[in-house]
């Protein structure tokens, strides 16, 4: 016997078909099992549809086929008249109906694997919606909501069937509501798995009026009784905060990097300016005598260089920290360009190296322009001095001038040790300085600074390079109307 347990219902059928069994053998007997009762014996097994498992309906079989069986030799013990044809359709009755139990015991079990298995699909299903780590909402083709996981109902707040019949923008805020419905409309015109909202901010709204962050994927089926669309809802409030301690765990660990070079970089940088310092005030106060002026003025001007060159690297500092806490801001204003090239180049001159020449060329058409003099100073200051602390002695450097209708072009070119191939990809990175300069003072700030200047003002910057030939960097300014 099975030993599976039978639900109320299931024992009733199962009593049922044992009353029919027993009430056949009475019959039977009863008229001396001269009638084969075959209708009985397919209703006896239809009765067994309804237990699971195939062993009852195995067992009422085999039930079925010993009493034909038997009903066959009893008949013939009781009627010894029979004659041959007699016989022989008694046989043919007697397997006739044998066939017909197990044609129909076989048809039965197919119809309970069949419905066995769709059962555990069915269960797997349930579990899958009932079980869900995401909530799940199914809607009509109006909107309305016809089915609700435990989860969603955690999600925004209900409980049992709250949500069930009423739209599916009361989970949406009312900023959102009325663009929602269109939403909607346009989704049922031409539906498809989907995710919804990629690269905005979408919020769900909790039966207490509070919102929270969610990430929603949508499908679509189709029955008789119309389309459906099923709603798959994640609420990302925990993602957000471990996303927003991972950036400032990741920002906290930059910063430490960045003093950290700081500290390498500043001890190294900045000993060396102050011994030239030092050396050259010690040098000054010997040569008090009128006719070593020129060795007196060669150790003040190297002084005021290299104090220069201090001053740049704080101003690097000064400018990165700013960037890191945002605190730059474009503020636009009108002015003349060419004065004010002229102007950044006869400052820069003074920083020259012996013999170095600044052949300034203003071939743009326009003269005034809309931009922020303090970012676009720094920017071209940082150019220029890069030229001529890579440039030798008695080089040139081109600075030049050019625009057309939209847009500024901004032209440094020198003469200098040039970058190496495999280091221009990183040109721009924070602290990063090409291998063939190890040997000039920097602190491989000034390109980065100077990049992020020109993107906050909407612009770009480029170079080409040969080394021992020189570099050209252009940078290219929109031109906005005042």
């Amino acid at each position: 016997m099975p030993k599976s347990t039978l639900n109320k219902r299931e024992l009733s059928y199962l009593f049922a078909c044992i009353g029919i069994t027993i009430g056949i053998i009475i019959f039977q007997t009863l008229t001396e099992l001269n009638v084969v009762v075959g209708f009985a014996f397919i209703a006896l097994l239809l009765m067994t549809m309804y237990i699971p498992g195939k062993s009852y309906t195995l067992i009422f079989a085999a039930v079925a086929t010993i009493l034909i069986a038997v009903g066959y030799y009893y008949t013939r013990y009781v009627d010894k008249t029979f004659d041959m044809s007699k016989i022989s359709n008694l046989v043919y009755n007697r397997i006739s109906a044998i066939l017909s139990v197990w044609l129909t015991a076989f048809v039965i079990i197919k119809f309970k694997q069949s419905r066995a298995e769709e059962q555990r699909s069915n269960q797997r299903m349930n579990a899958l919606f009932l079980y869900a780590s995401e909530g799940i909402i199914i809607t009509d083709s109006l909107g309305k909501i016809v089915l609700v996981n435990p989860e969603a109902e955690k999600q925004f707040g209900y409980s049992g069937n709250e949500l069930v019949g009423n739209r599916i923008e009361l989970l949406i805020p009312e900023r959102h509501g009325r663009r929602h419905v269109e939403h909607r409309k346009t989704y049922y015109a031409n539906p498809g798995a989907r995710y919804m909202g990629r690269g905005m901010e979408l919020f769900g709204l909790k039966k207490d009026g509070s919102e929270f962050p969610v990430e929603i994927s949508l499908s679509s089926f189709t029955t008789d009784d119309g389309m459906f669309v099923v709603s798959f809802i994640l609420d990302t409030t925990e993602l957000l905060r471990q996303k927003e301690l991972t950036r400032a765990l990741e920002k906290e660990m930059e910063l430490n990097e960045l003093k950290s070079r700081f500290v390498a970089m500043a001890s190294h940088e900045f000993r060396t300016p102050l011994s030239t310092i030092l050396s050259s005030v010690a040098l000054v106060e010997k040569y008090n005598d009128p006719s070593h002026s020129e060795d007196k003025t060669r150790h003040i001007n190297r002084i005021r260089s290299t104090v220069k060159n201090l001053t740049n690297i704080l101003n690097d500092f000064l400018s990165l920290d700013k960037l890191e806490g945002e605190l730059v801001r474009v503020n636009p204003a009108v002015f003349r360009l060419d004065k004010f090239c002229a102007e950044v180049v006869e400052e820069i001159r003074v920083v020259a190296k012996p013999g170095q020449q600044i052949n300034y060329l203003y071939a743009a058409m326009v003269r005034e322009v809309n931009m922020d003099q303090n970012l676009l100073r720094n920017i071209l200051n940082n150019l220029l001095n890069n030229a001529i602390k890579y440039s030798p002695e008695n080089s040139l450097i081109d600075f030049a001038i050019s625009d057309n209708s939209n847009e500024l072009t901004i032209s440094v070119k020198d003469c200098g040790i040039g970058i190496p191939e495999e280091d221009r990809p990183f040109m721009f990175d924070r602290f990063f300085r090409a291998k063939n300069a190890s040997n000039i003072q920097g602190t491989g700030l000034g390109l980065n600074i100077v990049k992020r200047y020109i993107d906050l003002m909407d612009g770009s910057i480029d170079f080409t390079s040969e080394v021992n030939k020189g570099t050209t960097f252009t940078v290219k300014l929109p031109l906005k109307k005042d």
